[in-house]
C-alpha cells in the first residue's frame, strides 16, 4: 500500500491494528505549554524558549504552542524573547542562514490565518514567496481560538499571563493532555507540585525539547497525546515481542 493510502488519524490506525490484534504506539499532537513561574531565571528561560520554538521554524512536534507567564514577570519576559530571536537570527532573520522556511504553501496559508485579527508583541513580517515568517509573539489570545485549539507546528508563540498558579493548572488541565510540559521555576516545591498535578507524556524543567535528545529516556505521549513509547532500549522494547519459555528437565 502507498503512504498516501495510509490513514493518518489515530482512530484509523488503532481500528486498522485492532483487526490484526497488534498493539500500536502512536506519538500525537497534544497542545505541549510552557509554564514560567514568577521564580524563573527570565534571561535563562528567554534564551531556552526562543531556541526550543523558533527551532526549525517551529515545525517540530513536541514544540511547545503557548506560553503561561506569572502577570508580574509577563513584560520582562516578553522583552528578552525579543532580545534574544534579535540576538539569534539579528533584526532581519529572513536574511539569516540559521532561520527556516514553513515546509508548503498549504501550511504557510494555514499559519497566515492564525494571525488574522491578532495582536503582535513581535513579527510583523511575511513573505509568500519564499514561505517566509517571521518569529512571532502573539497577545490577548481568548483560549477557544483557533490558534490555541489546533497545533500550530510553525515559528508563532501565543502568551498568556496567569495570576496564581492554580489559575495556570485549571487551564492546562481543561485542554488535550499535553505531549510534553516545560516548566521554568527555580523552586523545587513548585516544580514537584506541577509534576504531579498535570498529566503529559513527558516534562522538561528549565529547558526545552532536550529531554528528546536522552535516548535513555522514552518518548511518548499520554491520552490526547498519544500511548506507548520508544527512543532508546524503550524503543527496543517496546517493537519486540517478549516470549516466555519455561523449560524443565525429565
Amino acid at each position: 500500500m502507498s503512504l498516501a493510502a495510509v490513514p493518518l488519524d489515530a482512530k484509523s490506525w488503532q481500528q486498522r491494528a485492532a483487526a490484526q490484534l497488534s498493539p500500536v504506539t502512536l506519538e500525537l499532537r497534544g497542545k505541549s505549554p510552557y509554564l514560567v513561574e514568577a521564580s524563573a531565571d527570565i534571561g535563562v528561560a528567554a534564551l531556552r524558549i526562543a531556541w526550543g520554538n523558533f527551532l526549525n521554524a517551529g515545525q517540530t512536534y513536541i514544540a511547545p504552542n503557548y506560553i503561561l507567564v506569572d502577570r508580574r514577570i509577563r513584560d520582562a519576559l516578553v522583552q528578552a524573547c525579543v532580545e534574544t530571536v534579535q540576538s539569534f537570527f539579528g533584526t532581519a532573520p529572513q536574511t539569516s542562514a540559521d532561520y527556516g522556511r514553513i515546509i508548503n504553501d498549504a501550511h504557510f496559508s494555514q499559519l497566515l490565518s492564525y494571525l488574522k485579527n491578532r495582536i503582535l508583541l513581535h513579527g510583523k513580517r511575511n513573505d509568500r514567496s519564499q514561505r517566509y515568517l517571521e518569529p512571532t509573539l502573539l497577545s490577548e489570545v481568548m483560549p477557544d481560538s483557533t490558534v490555541m485549539l489546533e497545533k500550530i507546528f510553525g515559528p508563532i508563540l501565543p502568551i498568556l499571563p496567569y495570576t496564581t498558579l492554580a489559575e495556570a493548572l485549571d487551564f492546562i488541565n481543561r485542554h488535550p493532555t499535553p505531549l510534553a510540559l516545560f516548566l521554568f521555576s527555580r523552586s523545587r516545591t513548585i516544580n514537584e507540585q506541577m509534576l504531579e498535578r498535570v498529566p503529559c507524556g513527558g516534562a522538561c524543567i528549565n529547558n526545552v525539547i532536550l529531554q528528546l535528545t536522552v535516548h535513555d529516556l522514552p518518548l511518548g505521549g499520554l491520552s490526547a497525546s498519544g500511548m506507548g513509547a520508544y527512543h532508546g532500549q524503550t524503543g527496543f522494547d517496546t517493537f519486540c515481542h517478549q516470549q516466555s519459555i519455561l523449560k524443565q528437565s525429565t
